[in-house]
């Protein structure tokens, strides 16, 4: 049985279809369907690399044109959401490590502060 390949130029539209809806969706920072829309993208991406050689494998020149049109605006797209998803993993990254780092310390020294409740000396909170 002979399995049918996908058309490369669909399956590029549908990646660059995929990358616009991900710019829309990161500038609404509505991260939980930019990370199920990301999925969606490495799954055709796969596809496509399990093609390989797309353009120098393309004989007619028309289509190699296209499909390199469609990779230079997928790339575009790309770095139009990393502009807006980086700052907020930094953030989220500095976050997280100050809470590990509060973790370390109240396991290290114990849940409280050894000046009780207010965290200072002789119960202020300015450690006087």
């Amino acid at each position: 049985m002979n399995a049918t390949r996908p058309d490369p130029i669909e399956q590029l539209q549908a990646l660059e279809a995929r990358y616009r809806a991900m710019l829309e969706l990161a500038i609404a920072n509505d991260w939980d369907a930019l990370a199920n829309a990301g999925r969606e993208c490495v799954e055709l991406r796969q596809s496509l690399e399990r093609v390989g050689g797309l353009v120098a494998n393309t004989p007619d020149a028309h289509a190699a044109g296209l499909m390199q049109t469609l990779i230079g605006s997928i790339l575009e797209l790309d770095a139009q959401i990393r502009e807006h998803t980086v700052p907020a993993l930094e953030s989220t990254r500095k976050l997280l490590a100050g809470q590990v780092k509060k973790g370390r310390i109240q396991k290290a020294y114990g849940a409280q502060s050894p000046f009780g409740q207010q965290g200072g000396a002789y119960g202020t909170s300015d450690g006087l």
